[in-house]
C-alpha cells in the first residue's frame, strides 16, 4: 500500500479541536465516516476509503470538515495521486487558512512534492504543540525544506529535536547527516594532503582562480588553462583519484590576457554531500594536476563526517551525472530521451490544432541537437522548447501565451505558469516535463526569448523560420533555420565547446515586457496554490 501522510489521531477522534479553538466539532456522522474511510485504508483499499468520504460530502451538503478533508488527500495519496491530494488539502487551507492539522499535513505533503519554499512557509503556521508531535518521518522532508531553501543550520535543529524525542528513524537520520554537510566550514576540513595519486605535471598547465563548491556551495569551480582552449582542453574533478565530472576550456577573450589562455568551470555542488573523512580531491588538466589555492594539488577531507565516495561512485556507475548547476541526479538513458521527445511532440501536436507558428527545442536541447545530435549529458530536467509568437508586441505575444496554456489543459496537461515559461507535464507524473518558453521579433526585427539572451539578437526572421531539421537522439525534429547564430545570440561564440559549469542565469538579458506578470502568472495557475519550487 503506499504511503499516507502521518498521523498520529485515530479518525473517530479530533484532538486538533483543542490546539486549534476554531475548528468545529466532529459530528456523530462523520466520525462515523471516518472509521470507515480508516478501515479502508488499513485494510489496502483507498480508493474505497476516498469514495466514502466524498460520498458524505455530497450529501451534507456542509462545508467538509477538516478532518475529511485530511482523509481524503490520504485516500488520494494512498492510491498514488499526489496531484489530487495537494489540490484536496489546498482546497482545504482556502476554506480553513487557520488549520493546524491541515497546514501540517499541507507542509508535509508541499515537501513530498518538492515544493520546498511552500513546504516551510506552511509549516511556519502550524501551532507549535502540532509541529512537535510531527512524525520523524515529516519533520525530516520539512528539513529537507529548510535545507534546500537556504537554512540548513534549521534543518538541523529540526532533526536534532526530532531525534532526541524519539526513536532512531533512518530517514531523519539521513536528513540529519545532510544537514550536517551542508553546515560544515569545508574550508577547514580541506588540508593539503601532498602527491596522493599517480598524476604528475612536468609544467604547470594552469591555475584554480575560486575554488567555489569546495568552500562556497552556491558557486561554480573556475580557473584558466595555459594551453589553446578546445575539445583537447579536458578538465577533470577527481575523489580517490576516480574522475566524477569533466568539463572543456574555452578562450579567454580578453586582449589583457595570454591568447593561449583558456578559462574553464566544475559546478560539483552537490558533491559535498558525499565527501568525508580521508577522501581527496584533486582538479586534473591533462597529465597535470592544478594547485588548489592554499592547499596544494591534492586536498585531503579532515573532518567528522564519514565519507559516502562509495555511494557517490555507484551512483556514477548507474548513469548519475552533476548537472550544469551542481545537482547530482540521474542522467538520461535511452528511455529517458525518448519519454521526452514523445512529450515534445505530443505537446507540438496539441499546439497545431490551433496554432500554425512553429515549436522548436531551444536553449540546451536545441545546443545539444546542433552540436552533438544528441542530449547535453550534464542537462537534465525539462526539455526545452520555444514557441515563436505571430505578434511582435507584447499584448499580442502574451495573448498567444495564454491561449497556448489554455489549449494545453484543455487537452489534458497538467500546465503551470511562471513568468517566463509554461511547465507542461502528463496529469498524474511529474516526469518528463516541457519547459515552454516562447519567442518574439520585436518591432524592429530583433529576436528575443523570454528566459533570455546574452549577446546581441539575430534580426532575420526569413533566416530564422526557414525549413531545417536535425537529428537528436536519433529522432529527426524541426530547428530554426539559422540555429548557430540563435545559439551564439545565448550562449556566446563558444557554444560549441561543452562548459559543464556555464552559469546559466549569468549576464542573461530579458525583456519584461513580453514576460507574464504577477497577476497573470497567479490567474493562469488557477486554484492551484502551489507549484515546484525549480523547473
Amino acid at each position: 500500500m503506499a504511503p499516507t501522510l502521518h498521523r498520529f489521531v485515530s479518525a473517530s477522534s479530533d484532538p486538533g479541536a483543542a490546539t486549534n479553538p476554531a475548528r468545529p466539532a466532529l459530528s456523530h456522522r462523520d466520525s462515523c465516516v471516518l472509521t470507515v474511510a480508516a478501515a479502508a485504508l488499513a485494510a489496502g483499499n483507498p480508493s474505497r476509503a476516498g469514495e466514502v468520504i466524498e460520498d458524505c460530502l455530497r450529501e451534507a451538503g456542509a462545508p467538509a470538515h477538516p478532518r475529511l478533508i485530511e482523509h481524503l488527500a490520504d485516500a488520494a495519496l494512498a492510491r498514488g495521486d499526489a496531484e489530487a491530494a495537494l489540490d484536496t488539502l489546498e482546497r482545504g487551507l482556502r476554506r480553513y487558512p487557520d488549520d493546524g492539522w491541515l497546514l501540517r499535513s499541507g507542509a508535509e505533503l508541499q515537501a513530498r512534492h518538492g515544493h520546498w519554499q511552500t513546504a516551510t512557509e506552511y509549516w511556519e503556521r502550524v501551532p507549535r504543540i502540532l509541529r512537535d508531535s510531527a512524525s520523524a518521518w515529516a519533520v525530516a522532508g520539512i528539513a529537507r525544506a529548510y535545507r534546500l531553501t537556504g537554512d540548513a543550520d534549521l534543518a538541523l535543529r529540526l532533526c536534532n529535536a526530532a531525534a532526541a524525542s524519539g526513536p532512531s528513524n533512518p530517514r531523519l537520520d539521513e536528513e540529519s547527516d545532510l544537514a550536517r554537510r551542508a553546515v560544515i566550514d569545508w574550508s577547514a576540513c580541506l588540508v593539503p594532503a601532498g602527491s596522493a595519486g599517480p598524476v604528475t605535471g612536468r609544467e604547470p598547465a594552469g591555475s584554480i582562480e575560486s575554488t567555489g563548491f569546495l568552500h562556497d556551495a552556491a558557486s561554480a569551480l573556475t580557473g584558466r588553462l595555459v594551453r589553446a582552449a578546445g575539445p583537447d582542453a579536458r578538465v577533470e574533478l577527481h575523489v580517490n583519484q576516480v574522475p566524477v565530472a569533466a568539463t572543456f576550456a574555452v578562450p579567454v577573450r580578453d586582449s589583457t590576457q595570454d591568447s593561449e589562455s583558456a578559462r574553464f568551470s566544475l559546478n560539483c555542488a552537490d558533491l559535498m554531500l558525499y565527501l568525508g573523512r580521508g577522501d581527496t580531491v584533486q582538479v586534473v588538466a591533462g597529465d597535470s594536476t592544478l594547485d588548489l589555492p592554499g592547499i596544494g594539488a591534492t586536498a585531503r577531507v579532515d573532518c567528522a563526517l564519514a565519507s559516502r565516495s562509495e555511494e557517490l561512485f555507484a551512483k556514477l556507475r548507474q548513469g548519475w551525472v552533476f548537472t550544469k548547476d551542481g545537482r547530482f541526479a540521474p542522467g538520461h538513458d535511452e528511455a529517458s530521451r525518448e519519454q521526452a521527445l514523445q512529450l515534445f511532440a505530443e505537446v507540438c501536436q496539441v499546439i497545431r490544432t490551433t496554432s500554425t507558428q512553429p515549436v522548436y527545442p531551444f536553449y540546451g536541447n536545441l545546443l545539444g541537437a546542433i552540436r552533438d545530435h544528441d542530449f547535453i549529458r550534464h542537462d537534465v530536467g525539462g526539455f526545452d522548447i520555444l514557441y515563436l509568437c505571430a505578434a511582435r508586441d507584447p499584448q499580442g505575444a502574451k495573448s498567444e501565451v495564454l491561449a497556448l496554456h489554455e489549449t494545453l489543459s484543455a487537452a489534458g496537461y497538467r500546465v503551470k505558469s511562471c513568468a517566463t515559461s509554461l511547465i507542461v507535464r502528463r496529469k498524474g507524473a511529474e516526469t518528463p516535463f516541457v519547459d515552454l518558453n516562447w519567442g518574439w521579433f520585436t518591432p524592429d526585427g530583433q529576436f528575443q526569448a523570454s528566459f533570455g539572451w546574452r549577446l546581441d539578437p539575430v534580426d532575420d526572421i526569413d533566416a530564422f523560420t526557414a525549413p531545417r531539421t536535425c537529428l537528436l537522439a536519433g529522432r529527426e525534429i524541426l530547428v530554426p533555420g539559422n540555429s548557430e547564430a540563435v545559439l551564439e545570440q545565448i550562449y556566446g561564440p563558444d557554444w560549441r565547446i561543452p562548459d559543464q559549469g556555464f552559469a546559466v542565469r549569468q549576464q542573461l538579458e530579458r525583456n519584461p515586457d513580453y514576460l507574464l506578470s504577477d497577476s497573470e502568472v497567479r490567474a493562469l495557475n488557477g486554484r492551484r496554490l502551489a507549484a515546484p519550487d525549480s523547473k
